[in-house]
């Protein structure tokens, strides 16, 4: 009985403490390599030239203008960059896609002639080739993630190590209780000495599941993964440097050797 409450004890809280200080060794969170600086075409000038537009410097507007009057109205989308201190104007929205020309629409008594519909150059593909490029995605989404899991991790970390002295307290109450009463109830002669042995071999696991708990994951690892990843790259290192050495002695006879195979075997063919 008391082999399974310690051996309990033990497992439960050393597997609670992993996961939850495992979170704990990303001390910093992950910085995503996300960059704005990348040039898209942002409309035309009035002789056909497309504008480029610096995304870091200027935001990329798609705008809607209306010409005409109320029978008869032609409703354009126009690609218009600004700088990003610049105000936004009336009928505008951002357009991170970019493109050239917009649509064209006609409207004869507010409704839209679907037949003079001109579809304008909206898609560019150098514009999504610069901005896809530019930007990290992947790393957005880890920097999200592992910040979430640090802060969670952080606060959690705390009140899981109080949770696991406290239980660890618990625990060794409950086992010196049944231990007692195991001893007391037996009808065997007890024997102090024995008693006092396993009750030290107790609170000797239970010590080490203290240190354990409270020194955290890091100097677990480095008492026991380093050292062992040190020693198999310290071996790795060793068979390298055996293998990799040049012998120039023996690779200049071997040349040697094939220029006077060649030069006799051009001399017997003459």
């Amino acid at each position: 009985m008391k082999n399974v409450m310690s051996f309990l004890v033990v497992k439960f809280v050393f597997g609670f403490m992993l996961m939850s200080g495992s979170l704990c060794l990303f001390t910093n969170p992950a910085k995503a390599a996300l960059s704005s600086d990348y040039t898209i075409v942002c409309g035309q000038t009035v002789g056909g030239q497309p504008i480029q537009c610096n995304m870091s410097t200027h935001r990329c507007y798609k705008c809607k203008e209306e010409r005409g009057w109320f029978l008869h109205k032609t409703v354009y989308d126009v690609f218009i960059c600004l700088s990003r201190d610049a105000p936004v104007p009336e009928d505008c929205e951002r357009s991170s896609g970019g493109g050239t020309v917009g649509n064209q629409d006609t409207k004869i008594f507010g409704l839209t002639k679907s037949s003079a519909h001109i579809e304008g150059t909206n898609c560019v593909t150098e514009n999504l080739m610069a901005m896809y490029s530019s930007t990290c995605y992947s790393c957005e989404i880890t920097e999200i993630l592992v910040s979430a899991f640090v802060r969670a991790a952080a606060k959690a970390y705390q009140v899981s190590r109080e949770a696991g002295n406290a239980i660890l307290v618990v625990g060794l109450i409950l086992w010196i209780g049944f231990f007692v009463l195991k001893n007391i109830s037996s009808f065997t002669t007890v024997e102090p000495m024995k008693m006092i042995q396993d009750l030290l071999i107790q609170l000797f696991k239970v010590f080490l599941a203290f240190v354990i708990v409270n020194s955290g994951i890091p100097t677990i690892l480095h008492y026991t993964m380093e050292p062992l990843m040190m020693a198999g790259t310290d071996f790795g290192t060793a068979i390298l440097t055996a293998n990799v050495g040049v012998n120039t002695a023996l690779t200049a006879e071997n040349r040697q050797e094939i220029q006077n195979e060649n030069s006799q075997a051009a001399g017997g063919s003459l």
